[in-house]
């Protein structure tokens, strides 16, 4: 989060998406020769259906939107104050692990949840009563108009 916070002072999201994009596609490819090369991989991409791409399409798509969203809030705001919002995420994995594959957490790993989102909640109020009163978000109030 602080490497993004520094990185959006000179790039602009788009353009730190499309590097971490590049390097990724890179990365995959040398790991794909590499599995491939030593036989512990096969991959025919041929085997996927037109709904499967579309599905991955779909969520690379959606990754890379989140991701430009995420480096401009950070270009606009302290990354202390945005990290909670990060624990957002696991209701989201937790929701589509559900909706996609049935998958239903067990006691523990409600458990972790709730440590999780409760430490995340505890760090926005310490953070909240912390802060300088100029950092805080102070209500516009209504100029009354005196009637003439």
């Amino acid at each position: 989060m602080i490497v993004l916070r520094r990185a959006t002072r000179t790039r602009s999201g788009l353009t730190i998406q499309c590097g971490a994009t590049i390097y990724a596609c890179l990365g995959m490819v040398a790991l794909s020769f590499g599995l491939h090369t030593s036989g512990l991989s096969t991959p025919d991409p041929g085997t996927l259906t037109t709904s499967t791409l579309a599905l991955i399409l779909g969520s690379g798509h959606l990754a890379a939107a989140s991701y430009v969203l995420i480096a401009e809030a950070f270009r606009h705001a302290e990354a202390g104050l945005l990290a909670p919002f990060q624990y957002l995420e696991i209701i989201g994995a937790t929701a589509a692990g559900f909706l996609v594959f049935g998958d239903f957490p067990d006691r523990m790993t409600w458990l972790g949840i709730a440590v999780i989102l409760a430490s995340g909640l505890y760090v926005v109020y310490r953070e909240r009563s912390h802060a300088p009163a100029s950092m805080l978000p102070t209500a516009h109030k209504t100029r009354r108009v005196r009637p003439r």
